[in-house]
């Protein structure tokens, strides 16, 4: 159950900060449009390709925005959904991340303080649903300009996502298990 919980506020912080990464990824103009940086093809000696875009920082989220082969209008009509939700979202992940910080301090405390460990753990609970919604709203208005073949797109991309966040999960599960281990067991 707590790696569930674990995983889940992991999950909704990631999903937010994605959905505010999203924006430069869908609203912006793909490498080599004009942007700076790599094209989609790389530049002579670099890395190259899809792969060499997905090791980049917003990788993932370029190449998924290539791939949904967004019209000018769907690009401008998301640029102005994200801008609307830019505020909000940057906030949202501001106070998760505060309330996170603020239940770290409580587990360190040089006394365990119950109490204020479960006072941290329900902000921080209120924080990553409050982001959750935003984040959900934000996703419906996208979603109502998208069609119904890149909307698939993007679901099968989030399935892939947090298929890799619960096989790390895994294996941070397994390091522990090992880690923690008697000789000989």
């Amino acid at each position: 159950m707590a790696r569930q919980g674990r995983a889940g506020w992991m999950a909704a912080v990631a999903a937010v900060v994605g959905m505010i990464l999203a924006g430069s990824a869908f609203a912006a103009p793909a490498r080599g449009e004009g942007g700076r940086g790599k094209n989609a093809a790389g530049a002579a000696g670099e890395r190259g390709g899809a792969k060499g875009a997905l090791r980049e920082p917003g990788g993932h989220l370029r190449a998924l925005r290539e791939e949904l082969d967004l019209t000018p209008e769907q690009k401008q009509q998301i640029a102005k959904i994200l801008k609307g939700c830019k505020d909000a979202l940057v906030a949202a992940v501001k106070d998760v991340h505060a309330k996170r910080q603020a239940l770290r301090e409580a587990i360190r405390a040089d006394q365990v303080d119950e109490q204020k460990i479960r006072d941290a753990a329900d902000a921080l609970g209120k924080s990553v649903a409050n982001a959750a919604v935003l984040r959900a709203q934000c996703r419906h208005e996208i979603f109502a300009v998208l069609t119904p073949e890149q909307r698939t797109k993007i679901e099968d991309a989030v399935k892939a996502a947090e298929k890799r966040m619960d096989e790390a999960v895994d294996k941070i599960g397994t390091f522990m298990h090992d880690s923690l281990a008697e000789p000989g067991d």
